[in-house]
Order: C-alpha cells, then structure tokens, then sequence
C-alpha cells in the first residue's frame, strides 16, 4: 500500500510529509501502511487528494501488493 501511495504522490510532484498535512494525518502515519492497514477514512482522504479511485488500492490489497 505504501509504495502504491509514494508512487502516486510522486507522480503529483509530493512529497509523503506534504501529503500526510494536506489529508490531516499525524506525521509518519502514512509510512506505518508499509506495516499496517490504513482506516478506510485515512486511505480516503488521501485518494482524494490524489485524485484517484478507492478502486486502485483495492486491487492492490487483494494481489497481497
């Protein structure tokens, strides 16, 4: 999940502190979903923000990526 979210963000010109600020999470919350499961309000707020459909991590979590 979290290489998913640094990807994307990268390709919006992002860093994942600015991001975690921009959605409201705690610093560092973001690299802990290397880890763990992210709440599905977390991971909304950020697919938001970046513009994507809560689809795309679906598909991620269900091949175990």
């Amino acid at each position: 999940m979290y290489q998913l979210i640094r990807e994307l963000a990268k390709r919006k010109g992002i860093s994942i502190p600015n991001l975690e600020k921009a959605c409201g999470l705690s610093n560092g919350s973001i690299s802990k979903w290397s880890t763990s499961s992210p709440s599905f309000n977390n991971l909304q707020k950020v697919a938001d923000y970046l513009e994507v459909s809560m689809d795309v991590f679906k598909s991620k979590t269900e091949n175990g990526n």
